[in-house]
């Protein structure tokens, strides 16, 4: 009776350590679990819109009291620091390897020059590109309402006035052409100021694109960003492009599954370039690349990637291609 119960021990013994379903089922439980929590996690997000322009509830989101409190950022509170952070608390998500468009409100400072020029004319230098046109008083009776008193108001403003003459009085001007309009205004000099009264006031004009265009102390800007499905975060995408390059490769890099999938090319792992000519296989490298390599590497200017990649043209087989990293212009 002892033989078999020493003989049965070691058996079982090895039976149980050599379980090949055990390490299958806890490697499913894991898939499954990681499946349902991705569910629920984007179940409570939705997806961000192509080419979204950040609202004034979207400012409070931040967690950056100054960008909460005047809602555009600046040279100091940049959208590569803080945009992120806002897109993750307003609860959305992007797609793999898609680039979002967000436009945001950005302080770039008043122009200092004007102020001092329009009240110290004699010792204010001007800007080099810029000329200078004093309003007279037949320019306001050619604009109608401001002929009545020869200046502008609250009720008669310059914006609404300004391009449309300048556009009459310089006919000819080239893209990116400058003017300081002076002119005449009657309203409160000063927020304090208990009266109205008349003074010279002055703006800068700039053409752009057939159109005077005033400056403006918060401008709109746009900023690229992507989703990193796998961290369930949104990261800034820096201005970068790349191009071909025959320079000596810093870094070499060989796709792996989840490159070919951020491009769709998950199923074979490849790029399908069948019947393709060698100006659309270029084309193709360039998009699906820089896909890539914005997506999974952390990139740097001036840097030359070397990229291995596998392709079927009829036959499988690998390129290998060098990429430069630019700043984008």
């Amino acid at each position: 009776m002892k033989k078999i119960i020493y003989i049965a021990l070691p058996l079982l013994l090895v039976f149980t350590a050599c379980n090949p379903m055990e390490e299958i089922y806890k490697e499913t439980d894991k898939e499954i679990a990681k499946k349902n929590a991705d569910e629920e996690y984007f179940s409570t997000r939705t997806l961000l819109e192509d080419n979204y322009t950040l609202v004034e509830d979207d400012y409070k989101l931040s967690t950056n009291e100054n960008l909460k409190k005047y809602k555009s950022f600046s040279s100091r509170i940049t959208a590569k620091d803080n945009l992120a952070q806002i897109l993750n608390d307003k609860m959305v998500f992007g797609e793999l390897g898609k680039e979002y468009k967000v436009t945001y409100k950005f302080y770039q400072g008043k122009l200092s020059y004007v102020k001092d020029y329009v009240e110290n004319k004699d010792e204010t230098k001007l800007p080099k590109d810029v000329k200078v046109y004093k309003l007279l008083d037949n320019d306001y009776d050619s604009m109608g309402a401001p002929g009545k008193y020869n200046n502008f108001s609250d009720y008669a403003k310059p914006k609404d006035y300004l391009p449309t003459f300048l556009k009459v009085k310089f006919p000819y001007a080239k893209e990116g052409e400058k003017y300081l309009v002076i002119y005449k205004f009657y309203g409160k000099k000063n927020k304090d100021d208990e009266r109205k009264s008349t003074f010279k006031k002055a703006d800068e004009y700039t053409f752009t694109e057939g159109v005077w265009k005033s400056y403006s102390s918060v401008v709109n800007k746009t900023a690229t960003m992507s989703y990193k499905v796998d961290k369930k975060t949104w990261e800034f995408v820096p201005p970068i492009a790349f191009v071909f390059s025959d320079e000596e490769a810093t870094e070499k890099i060989t796709l792996n599954d989840k490159d070919y999938a951020v491009t769709g090319d998950s199923k074979y792992n490849n790029f399908y370039l069948k019947g393709k000519t060698e100006e659309e296989i270029k084309s193709i490298e360039l998009e699906k690349l820089s896909k890539i390599l914005k997506t999974n590497y952390k990139i740097k200017v001036d840097t030359v990637y070397a990229i291995t990649y596998k392709y079927y043209d009829g036959s499988g087989g690998e390129k290998t291609v060098k990429l430069k990293a630019v700043l984008e212009e």
